[in-house]
């Protein structure tokens, strides 16, 4: 019985919280049904299956304890009440999951820009698709200040770890922008599989050890 709910728990937990993995594993299942004699169980799910229903699992104990623990009863004598309350469980998580990152990212939008979101404020009390307009635009100004941050601190990288090649490049975009994009892309390549290689031989002296 206990495996029974188990099972149930992460079946219900992939439809809510991982539904893009189930769709694919679903396809992946109906491709593969097909090709087989009717009535065929499908085969047992994956070891990442199994790790991610896993992991969902323990958070939903951890954050419904006593909810969790209902429908653990109420399992045992009414399997569809308890899928269906599990079911609505998760519907739950997500909703409060989702109002969380909306919370952090109103707060950082106050925080970086306190000017713009007062007018955004004001703007919501006499025009409110106007300000859901603006702030829509505010955060996408947000995301493109992050994403040329983290490529300034890239490029910071490359020139303190390759100068003569970064210099080459700066003075190849001069008479050849699309060879420079290039050798510019075969560096960042270059700086990553030594990052990994770095990484691989940590985990050697530490094995060794």
């Amino acid at each position: 019985m206990k495996t029974n709910l188990i099972m149930t728990v992460g079946l219900v937990a992939m439809l809510g919280i991982c539904g893009t993995a189930l769709k694919a594993d679903a396809t992946e299942g109906a491709t593969k049904v097909r090709g087989e004699q009717k009535g065929k169980r499908r085969g047992k799910p994956t070891e990442e299956q199994k790790a991610r229903r896993a992991q969902f699992r323990k958070m939903m104990q951890e954050k419904y304890p006593e909810e969790m623990k209902a429908i653990k009863e109420l399992f045992a004598t009414d399997k569809e009440a308890a899928k269906a309350k599990l079911k609505a469980l998760v519907k739950k998580m997500r909703a409060e999951h989702k109002n969380s990152k909306g919370d952090k990212r109103v707060g950082y939008l106050l925080k970086k820009y306190p000017e713009e979101m007062k007018a955004i404020k004001e703007l919501r009390e006499t025009d409110p698709e106007a300000a859901k307009a603006k702030l829509k635009a505010l955060v996408k100004k947000m995301r493109a200040e992050r994403k040329n941050s983290k490529g300034g601190k890239r490029v910071g990288y490359l020139l303190k770890k390759y100068p003569e090649e970064m210099k080459a490049i700066k003075e190849l975009r001069e008479t050849d922008p699309e060879a420079a994009k290039a050798k510019f892309k075969a560096l960042i390549e270059k700086a990553k599989a030594a990052r990994e290689q770095r990484k691989q031989n940590k985990k050697g002296k530490q094995s060794a050890e």
